[in-house]
């Protein structure tokens, strides 16, 4: 099973990665659960 950061900091460098890769891959990821743009806020 996956581990989840416990760290402020490292699960705010998790959500930058996933905003990332959601608009790197919009092949993959065409419409993701709320967002790069609502991860953002």
């Amino acid at each position: 099973m996956a581990e989840f950061p416990q760290e402020e900091t490292k699960i705010l460098e998790l959500a930058r990665r996933m905003i990332d890769g959601f608009r790197a891959n919009p092949d993959l990821f065409p419409n993701p659960p709320g967002g790069p743009d609502k991860l953002e806020e």
